[in-house]
């Protein structure tokens, strides 16, 4: 029987605030993919220009998706809306510049 606040926080049983995990993100226009790749390179990441499109294992970013690194390194890719819906942003930096 669940009977203190901290017994009911600990099992999980009541409604918690959770902070998401910082994420970094790029979107791939296209030419930009040797510096997406350079970047994901400086986070210990194996990474590849394909044509324009940025490879990391099994995961591609098309021209036009972003690429997104958690605080873990864990990576994925989503299209613009999804992105936009996702994470408050304004226009990316340029990396290398």
């Amino acid at each position: 029987m669940v009977n203190s606040n901290y017994e009911r926080w600990r099992t999980g049983s009541t409604p918690q605030a959770y902070t998401g995990s910082p994420v970094e993100a790029v979107r791939v226009d296209g030419t930009n993919a040797d510096d997406v790749v350079t970047w994901l390179e400086t986070k210990g990441l194996d990474a590849a220009n394909c044509g324009g499109a940025v490879e990391i294992g099994h995961v591609i970013a098309d021209v036009g998706s972003w690429m997104v690194v958690t605080a873990s390194n864990h990576v994925m890719t989503l299209d613009d809306a999804t992105f936009s819906e996702m994470y408050e942003h304004t226009p990316p930096p340029l990396i290398g510049g």
